[in-house]
Order: C-alpha cells, then structure tokens, then sequence
C-alpha cells in the first residue's frame, strides 16, 4: 500500500505535536500510518528526509504568503499587520512547523535541511525588511 505524502506530513505533524521532536522517527511514523518500515523507506529514506519534506512543505507556504503581501497589499502598515496576523495564524494551524524551525539540533541536521531553514528565514526577512523600508 502506498502512503501518500500528505498522509505522511499529516501523521508526521500528529507525532511532533503530540510526542515532540525526538519521537518523530521512521517507527513511529509508520506505526501512525498503519505500515511497515520497509514500506514506508520507499518514500522515506530517514528522519532529516521527512523533515526536510515538512520544511520544504512550510517554505512554499511562506513564499507565497510573502507573494500576495508584496504584489497585493498597498501601505506598508497594512503589510506588517498581514506579515504577522498571517506568520500567527499559520503558526497556530500548524505549530509543528514551529518544532522544526527551533530544533536545537540544526546544527547535526543534513545540509539541505539547513539550507532549507535558511531560505525560509530569507524570504521572512526580506519581506520584513522591505515592509520596514516601505514604511
């Protein structure tokens, strides 16, 4: 049977928010999804795969908010209210991002784990800088 991937982030994000990050590994995954390891390594190699897969999932959601604050909305206050009520409510949808953004660990992590975060603070920053700058 094959998992689909958001099947796999969703049970994922249930690991994170209920167990913490060090729980969150191939084991527990596939025991939450109802599969074997052998099976679920098909689409998941190791840990810092499925994290990069949830960070990369949280960098196209933070690009394109970034994309509708710059294209759409007109005054610089308006885009630092935006900026922030979006990054809360995001945050409070889906707070497993917030585990993986502040993992201690980064440092140990794969290095496009690290590249991934880092672009995800990039386009956070330019859009803050932009809107500061604006205003």
């Amino acid at each position: 049977m094959e998992t689909t991937k958001s099947e796999i982030s969703a049970k994922a994000a249930h690991i994170l928010m209920q167990k913490g990050l060090k729980e969150l590994t191939l084991a527990n995954l596939a025991n939450e999804l109802g599969v074997t390891e052998i099976q679920l390594s098909h689409q998941i190699k190791n840990v810092d795969d499925l994290i990069l897969m949830l960070l990369m999932e949280f960098e196209v959601q933070i690009n394109e908010y970034v994309q509708i604050i710059t294209n759409h909305v007109e005054t610089a206050d308006d885009k630092f209210k935006l900026l922030f009520k979006g990054l809360y409510y995001l945050f409070m949808q889906k707070p497993h991002y917030l585990f993986l953004l502040f993992d201690k660990d980064h440092n140990t992590r794969d290095d496009q784990i690290k590249e991934c975060v880092a672009r995800i603070k990039k386009a956070a920053e330019l859009c803050l800088t932009g809107v500061l700058n604006a205003g």
